[in-house]
């Protein structure tokens, strides 16, 4: 890992530049058929009184962007700088992720079901990209978490950003363009710290496939969402570069690495707490959904449409990595 933070990464291979180019084209290529199909068979998302869209929408973005991603960064962007059992492991994790949530799109699944598949595919990775121990270099009072209450930890944190990601797919655009900004900004930060080439390429061409997805998600009649396809392993592929982030470089510049990405990551987080702690204080399921997420709240008491509503959050976000970045720049 390089010793100090520079602004700017050396300048993108040309294979890395191909994948990503290659999944953005594949995702607007690809997309327009799947839509037709998700309608012919009925593969749709129903509005009901806790949904903001007005009529039925096919939820079929992850079932495009994830094989896109995968067969890309496969082809073109061969990630050599991770050892075969790890890069096999991650694979495997994105693939049986990616299934589950497939079928729950489609099926609804019981939390009873997931949580335990999400909380082994976790333990899996930790395991297989030797995350622990977790340098927080002073940040919170914390320097080193290690140990079985470490690896409980590392758990905890996969499964509350699977669902933190999951949470915020809610209305047109916001997934999509968090998605785009925060892990082409890890992409950048992955390679400038020399972290994880292999890891640094799936983040950016991620966000490079997520770009094309929203040409039919972020518009005021969405054409397709999400669905838990593609945010649940999104949120996979977060959690596990937060966590490599955290384990190789504890720090960013002079930034220590926790603070860093817990500013980048303020939506899903300050979301996801007021979520869970207002529905345990009511005697509430943590699972149960309703119409109560931040952005909800910036539709009913900001603005009162979903392109500003991801416009102001996607800015906000935009803004908060820029103004890491040039911290850590001039602090190293």
């Amino acid at each position: 890992m390089s010793d100090s933070f520079i602004l700017l990464p050396d300048p993108l291979d040309p294979s890395l530049v191909l994948a990503m180019v290659s999944a953005f084209v594949a995702v607007i290529a690809i997309t327009p058929s799947i839509i037709k199909y998700a309608l012919k068979v009925n593969w749709i998302d129903v509005p009901n009184e806790r949904k903001l869209h007005k009529r039925p929408t096919p939820s079929i973005g992850g079932m495009v962007l994830i094989p896109c991603i995968f067969i890309a960064w496969l082809l073109f962007a061969t990630p050599e700088s991770m050892d075969r059992s790890s890069f096999v492991t991650l694979m495997a994790a994105i693939i049986l992720m990616y299934v589950m949530g497939l079928y729950d799109d489609r099926w609804p699944l019981s939390h009873r079901i997931k949580l335990p598949i999400q909380l082994i595919l976790s333990a899996s990775l930790v395991n297989a990209l030797n995350i622990l121990p977790i340098d927080f270099n002073g940040a919170l009072g914390i320097h080193v978490i290690d140990g079985w209450w470490g690896f409980l930890l590392v758990l905890l944190f996969f499964q509350f950003t699977i669902n933190a990601v999951n949470f915020i797919d809610g209305i047109n655009g916001l997934l999509g363009s968090y998605t785009v900004v925060t892990l082409g900004f890890l992409g950048i930060v992955f390679l400038a710290l020399e972290v994880s080439h292999a890891m640094a390429r799936l983040l950016l061409i991620t966000a490079s496939g997520t770009l094309g997805y929203l040409f039919f998600n972020f518009k005021r009649k969405a054409e397709t969402f999400m669905g838990d396809s593609g945010s649940t392993v999104i949120g996979l592929i977060i959690a596990a570069a937060v966590a490599m982030l955290l384990s190789h470089a504890s720090e960013v510049g002079r930034v220590p690495s926790f603070y860093f990405v817990a500013i980048l990551f303020w939506y899903p987080l300050i979301d996801s707490l007021q979520v869970y702690s207002r529905r345990i204080l009511r005697g509430l399921s943590p699972f149960q959904a309703d119409k109560r997420h931040l952005h909800h709240l910036v539709l009913k008491h900001v603005v009162n449409n979903h392109i500003k509503a991801t416009w102001l959050i996607a800015l906000s976000t935009l803004t908060a990595a820029i103004l890491l970045w040039t911290v850590a720049a001039s602090a190293s």
